[in-house]
């Protein structure tokens, strides 16, 4: 804030009171509180008697030590020049969209916070200077604003997720009743959709559900998103041990499904009980429906998603090792070899992009999470979906053969044109692909 004249210190304003003509001696202080804090019932006096800020819900807190300045002369409400106060930060915290500081000071016939006299102030994150032009009990207060989404962001984000959902439904309706392609690999590609599905669903229904309207229904969707998210990695983890499978072990090579099921909905069920035990209160916060920063909760998700992610980059590395010898061998299985390389391309591509999602989501829901980051984990997120409808429906042969057909089915007039279709590819491809790729689909 601008001033209209030069501001001196204290020790100016206190020389020019000295030097007024007067009989005996001056004295000065400063008193600091330590350990005066605002009361909970003060804090929202202040909130409830502002009308915009109950209804925007502003929060305000003192950031600062209370200081009081006296000095012997008592016309001290009006001061020639402003004096300057400096006040360190109690909580460290920069000026933004979602926090102004206030210079104020205490008014003891109002019985409260009054910035009144202050003509002037500046803000960083560690400090705040005020200008005064009286004396009294100082003191900075920090105002909290609820952040607000712009309306691009909402939209972006509605319509991206919409696009993700899309596209993983119609990779649950493949996986699911796509025969061709049935198998151990085709079930954890079913179950990975799934989960990436409900937590989908339940972020853009729900994220933004917070503490404030609902602190149950806002726990119970930070439980959901924690629990999907925490399944649909350890089903990346099940796909990286199946590939290892096919390609290290000769006999064997299907994981069971019990086993599957107690690794992929077991495990993050044992890690989103033991966390709600520990500390029930870290689901949910004033700014989303996700894990409190408080205590290093959020660990609970990131913690298990950087060891799933370092497993399954060891296990695909140990992989393309094996496959590099196999292909070097006398007699190699190209066929064979050639569908499992894919696989782990694939593979190492849908963990990518789900793990990169993870990083800038791991800065977006911090405290300063940024528009950069809201942007790139909504792109990031959008992609899960599209890249395994991709990668796994539309890059795979028996896939757009069975997408064909139904297409067929739906339009008669084509009729002609499948047949002929059907009838040269009988003979040729389909008898192989029946005989090498159901082989090793099924083993999957």
């Amino acid at each position: 804030m601008s001033l209209k004249q030069q501001p001196v210190s204290y020790q100016t304003a206190l020389n020019n009171i000295k030097n007024k003509p007067r009989c005996g001696f001056a004295f000065a202080a400063l008193v600091t509180y330590k350990e005066l804090n605002l009361s909970s019932d003060l804090l929202h006096k202040i909130s409830s008697e502002k009308s915009d800020d109950k209804e925007r819900n502003i929060t305000y807190q003192l950031n600062s030590k209370v200081v009081t300045a006296v000095v012997s002369n008592a016309e001290t409400k009006q001061l020639s020049e402003p004096v300057m106060f400096v006040f360190r930060h109690v909580e460290e915290r920069a000026e933004s969209e979602g926090v102004a500081y206030s210079c104020v000071y205490w008014d003891d016939t109002e019985g409260a916070w009054s910035e009144e006299g202050c003509v002037g102030a500046w803000s960083n994150s560690t400090h705040t200077v005020c200008y005064w032009s009286h004396f009294s009990s100082f003191a900075v207060l920090m105002a909290l604003y609820p952040v607000q989404d712009s309306f691009d962001l909402v939209l972006i984000t509605q319509v991206d997720l919409a696009l993700s959902l899309v596209c993983l439904f119609l990779c649950i309706l493949t996986f699911k009743f796509c025969h061709s392609i049935q198998g151990t690999r085709t079930s954890i590609h079913l179950h990975l959709s799934i989960c990436l599905f409900i937590a989908d669903l339940v972020f853009l229904c729900g994220i933004s559900s917070t503490l404030r309207y609902n602190e149950v229904a806002c726990a119970i969707v930070a439980g959901l998103l924690h629990f999907f998210f925490l399944s649909a990695f350890c089903w990346m983890l099940l796909e990286g041990v199946q590939l290892y499978r096919m390609v290290v072990l000769v006999f064997h090579t299907t994981l069971k499904h019990l086993h599957m099921y107690l690794v992929g909905y077991g495990v993050p069920l044992v890690i989103v009980i033991i966390s709600a035990i520990a500390f029930p209160k870290g689901y949910g916060t004033k700014r989303l429906c996700w894990l409190s920063l408080d205590r290093y909760f959020i660990l609970s998700f990131f913690a298990p998603v950087c060891i799933i992610v370092i497993l399954n980059g060891f296990v695909f590395i140990i992989t393309v090792w094996k496959l590099a010898k196999k292909f070097s061998s006398l007699n190699p299985d190209l066929s064979k070899l050639n569908q499992i390389r894919s696989f782990t391309v694939t593979a190492v591509a849908q963990l990518c992009v789900l793990g990169g999602t993870w990083i800038f989501g791991f800065f977006l829901f911090q405290e300063k999470g940024t528009e950069v980051m809201l942007y790139l984990f909504i792109i990031l997120n959008t992609l899960q979906g599209a890249l395994i409808f991709i990668l796994h429906c539309l890059l795979s042969k028996p896939v757009r053969m069975e997408y064909y057909s139904l297409f067929v089915r739906m339009c008669p007039h084509k009729k002609k044109a499948k047949y002929r279709i059907s009838t040269s590819q009988t003979n040729s491809s389909q008898k192989p692909l029946r005989s090498d790729g159901s082989t090793a689909e099924s083993q999957m």
